[in-house]
């Protein structure tokens, strides 16, 4: 589809898949502030063999401003307030939507529910019964993933434009017993350090020794100030509804420069010698773990006398989609 970008999938117990994405204003080179931004989904009750029309999102969902649900950025609910259910998180800009009337000082991320029953999505809110979204005044919030550590408490992954957030915040979502409102508190973290924000993904998984949530963010940047993520590392924590979030980086799975700054130099565990930034991962049938990232193939990763702009010498324009497994 051409205008389309910024795909999430998810699947539901009860055999449903829904598709969203972005589309209209600011893709395919559709710069027309006239043209809205619409978030669209489709649905499939055949495991994806045949997708139903397009719905549109109400913008009044996320505040009559322009934004996306983000790879990765809906949770399926297993069990609570919304089993069955999902969670998904719909980042915003401070741009507003096209024949709308609203005001934001910041990036917001909005908290939404779907019912797979209803075909239907809605927001949740506050104590006070006020639609329910994150932001900080210090600083703009990006994209969001969510996973489930309690029956209705949820951990919040944000990346965040702020180094006091080490440019990824964390928060408990703790939803009402009805499903219908929720709390947010700041979740503190540890070993989680990185160098500029960027997007990444979460899960929970259930190992011989005991439960973890996981996550995949690129912990460097190319030359400090460019905006070449790489070191794509994989992390892990304990699962906990509540405390600190003590992250162990476990492994760095694509890193340019064969140095783990953790282990030995020039060793080579990175699982692939290259750049690499976004990731999308998943529990596979067979309890292996499945990630898709985006990565910066060795023939156009040259160094030449440009440092300061990161499109001339780092190949950033330049893609290739790995799978590990």
């Amino acid at each position: 589809y051409v205008g389309y970008g910024d795909a999430a999938i998810a699947a539901f117990p009860n055999g449903t898949l829904i598709a969203t994405a972005i589309h209209g204003y600011g893709l395919s080179g559709n710069s027309s502030t006239t043209t809205p931004t619409d978030v669209v989904w489709k649905c499939s009750y055949d495991n994806g063999k045949t997708w139903t029309k397009q719905h549109t999102l109400d913008h009044s969902l996320f505040g009559n401003l322009r934004g996306c649900i983000s790879p990765g950025s809906i949770c399926v609910a297993e069990g609570g307030a919304i089993g069955g259910k999902a969670i998904a998180a719909l980042r915003t800009s401070t741009g507003v939507n096209t024949g709308a009337t609203a005001s934001a000082s910041r990036n917001r991320v909005y908290l939404l529910t779907y019912n797979p029953a209803t075909n239907t999505w809605t927001n949740l809110k506050d104590a006070s019964g006020n639609i329910l979204y994150v932001d900080n005044a210090s600083g703009d919030y990006d994209e969001a993933h969510l996973a489930q550590v309690a029956d209705n408490t949820f951990v919040l992954s944000i990346r965040s434009y702020l180094s006091s957030d080490s440019y990824r915040a964390f928060k408990y979502v703790t939803l009402s017993d009805d499903g219908t409102t929720a709390t947010v508190s700041v979740a503190a973290k540890s070993g989680m350090t990185l160098a500029n924000g960027c997007n990444g993904d979460m899960m929970t998984y259930s190992a011989k020794n005991g439960d973890y949530l996981m996550h995949t963010v690129p912990k460097d940047m190319v030359y400090n100030g460019d905006n070449c993520r790489t070191s794509l590392a994989f992390y892990y924590a304990t699962k906990a509804a509540s405390g600190t979030i003590a992250w162990t980086r476990s492994l760095t799975l694509s890193d340019p420069h064969d140095n783990t700054n953790g282990g030995a130099a020039a060793t080579g565990i990175g699982a692939v010698n290259e750049s690499a930034q976004y990731s999308s991962i998943t529990e596979q049938k067979d309890h292996t773990i499945g990630m898709l990232y985006e990565g910066y193939p060795l023939a156009v990763r040259h160094k030449d006398n440009v440092t300061t702009t990161y499109g001339s010498h780092w190949g950033d324009w330049v893609m290739a989609q790995y799978y590990l497994n």
